[in-house]
């Protein structure tokens, strides 16, 4: 009985692990804002490296993949990027991951976002 009350404590305590890291998955532009053409850098801080998880981030602007990035050992990445021809204005970055569910194998999209200001 002892064990089983063991097991039990040590699964809640990485599922709150889990739960709490996947609750910090960050993504930031620097800069937040530019022309067309500038270089941006997309970087990446708190995402999954967990067997569930690929251990990628697609990263896409309003609805167009620009790239794949690999995560490092510690759930980073950081992608060099140009603001392509945009209209001026507002334009949502996007970064997501592909989780499945550990009970059923059921896809978990893990999508943050950031936005990006295109001057003139």
């Amino acid at each position: 009985m002892r064990a089983l009350l063991a097991a039990a404590a040590v699964a809640t305590a990485l599922l709150a692990a889990t739960t709490a890291a996947a609750a910090t998955q960050k993504v930031t532009l620097t800069p937040a804002s530019g022309k067309a053409g500038a270089r941006v850098v997309v970087r990446g801080t708190g995402w999954a490296q967990i067997e569930f998880c690929k251990p990628r981030v697609v990263l896409a602007v309003d609805d167009v993949v620009f790239a794949r990035a690999v995560l490092d050992g510690h759930g980073r990445f950081a992608v060099r990027w140009r603001i392509p021809g945009f209209a001026r204005g507002v334009h949502r970055v996007y970064a997501t991951q592909h989780c499945e569910s550990g009970m059923d194998g059921s896809p978990i999209l893990v999508t943050r976002h950031v936005d990006l200001r295109v001057t003139a």
